[in-house]
């Protein structure tokens, strides 16, 4: 078997194989499409493998791994989380007739018991985070057992240097693999069963599960991770969804967080899409969705909340027009009176914000905070922006995985004029302690707001010292 080819075999035109509708590339400047493809060698041995084995490792930090468009994040605490694109490369498997074995280390915090028989061939999930761990990792794997093939796959793979892409997925796993392989019925919930679901938690220490009833995003920020990989928005089939929310129930998984990137794009899709989940599960199933907040029309918000729905995740990033308009980020004039709607439905709104998009600085961020916490969330995020590898949005020069620091999220190099990398960093963490205590009736919350005005206003007088250019 010839593995020293390098070239990459294309997958033609897309079609609807697992569950989804034909893959779209966005086509609007700045977005890096990235095609989903599989080494001339990696095809062979997916065709060839009758068991396979699935693996995600653990270097000492928990990664939740089909975030940040699959390139995972790394985070300080809480429950591990399923991989779904592990998940659902593992259903496309079973889809072809492999036999699949899972090995998430990520999620035991340290090394998962192997089988006793070695498989036909090992698939190593590979993250941002991580990334130079991990390919250590696949290169220990091939040393210690010479005879037993090992492929990347993931996002990131697309990025890694010095590794041979003959023998790597690179894009879209799920839809690459499905495609090598014809498969296209992903039995997505009967391939939980192969996986640590009690491992799998909230904070209520709760089995938690990740889904999909769609894939991909019609908007095109600058920031976003997801369109890059999964393209344009995509609805999944509904008998498929409804299989998967019937297994998991059978699994006695009754809480599930969809990680479609804009849940409610297709307002008829979502509206039965709800309808799915709640008669699959018998209205046992408790669920929160992820998408753009002016999606949520009031048809759409009453199926979610009959449907078992009780949280919606919103992309706020930013109040400010100039940061949001640099970023290609939509604006909302009334941006409050629609997150009222939500809650108004009886359904909670989480915000998420981004802190060191390019046009940021301290006094756009002070004012974000205090909108913050005057809308009507039940929570909020606020995270540092680090551009993705590729591209420079935001930086000077192209990102490379070699710009992440290890172990971490972060970029190690500014990407706004107005706040250092460090800046940044203790900005996106004095406004979530700010949110958090005001929530809480903590009244150091004002102190904390103090220390992100104090900084705004010193940022200001630097600037008015600044001689003119």
């Amino acid at each position: 078997m010839a593995h020293s080819r390098s070239a990459q075999i294309p997958l033609g035109p897309p079609i609807p194989h697992g569950g989804y509708d034909p893959l779209r590339h966005h086509t609007a400047p700045g977005v890096l499409a990235v095609e989903p493809t599989v080494g001339p060698a990696a095809a062979d041995l997916l065709a060839a493998a009758a068991v396979v084995e699935l693996i995600r490792p653990y270097h000492g930090v928990l990664v939740h791994g089909d975030m940040n468009g699959d390139l995972g994040i790394a985070v300080s605490g809480g429950a591990p989380r399923p991989d779904l694109t592990m998940v659902s490369v593992a259903a496309a498997l079973e889809a072809a007739g492999r036999t699949v074995r899972v090995r998430d280390e990520n999620a035991h915090a340290g090394p998962a018991p192997a089988a006793a028989r070695p498989p036909d061939l090992r698939m190593v999930k590979m993250q941002l985070a991580t990334w130079r761990d991990d390919v250590r990792y696949v290169e220990q794997l091939r040393a210690a057992e010479p005879d037993v093939p090992v492929l990347m796959f993931g996002a990131v793979v697309t990025y890694l240097p010095g590794i041979d892409p003959g023998l790597a997925v690179r894009g879209d796993a799920t839809r690459a693999v499905s495609d090598v392989l014809g498969s296209e019925r992903l039995l997505v919930g009967a391939a939980y069963r192969l996986f640590p679901v009690d491992l799998y938690c909230d904070e209520r220490g709760r089995p938690l599960l990740h889904l999909q009833a769609s894939r991909g995003c019609d908007r095109t920020c600058r920031y976003c991770p997801y369109i890059r990989i999964h393209g344009r928005w995509s609805g999944r089939r509904l008998d498929e969804l409804a299989d998967d929310i019937r297994r998991l129930d059978d699994l006695g998984v009754h809480r599930i967080q969809f990680r479609d990137q804009d849940f409610p794009s297709d307002p008829g899709h979502a509206i039965e899409a709800a309808h799915v989940v709640a008669e699959a599960s018998q209205n046992r199933m408790r669920w929160a969705v992820e998408g753009n907040l002016d999606r949520f029309t009031a048809p759409v918000l009453e199926a979610l909340r009959t449907g078992g729905c009780d949280e919606i995740i919103i992309g706020i990033e930013s109040t400010d027009p100039k940061v949001l308009r640099a970023a290609r980020r939509r604006t909302l004039a009334d941006l409050a009176e629609r997150i009222s709607a939500v809650v108004e439905s009886g359904l909670n709104v989480r915000g998420l914000f981004i802190v060191g998009l390019p046009e940021d600085d301290w006094e756009r961020l002070a004012a974000t905070v205090r909108d913050a916490l005057d809308l009507p969330l039940h929570a909020a995020h606020f995270s540092v922006y680090s551009p993705l590898p590729g591209e420079s949005f935001g930086t000077r020069d192209t990102v490379r995985v070699e710009d992440i620091e290890p172990h971490v999220n972060f970029y190690r190099y500014p990407t706004c004029e107005a706040m250092t990398e460090s800046e940044v960093r203790l900005a996106a963490s004095l406004a979530d302690r700010v949110f958090i205590a005001h929530r809480a009736g903590d009244p150091s919350w004002r102190e904390l707001l103090a220390q992100i005005t104090r900084a705004a206003a010193h940022s200001s007088t630097l600037r008015a010292a600044r001689p003119a250019p």
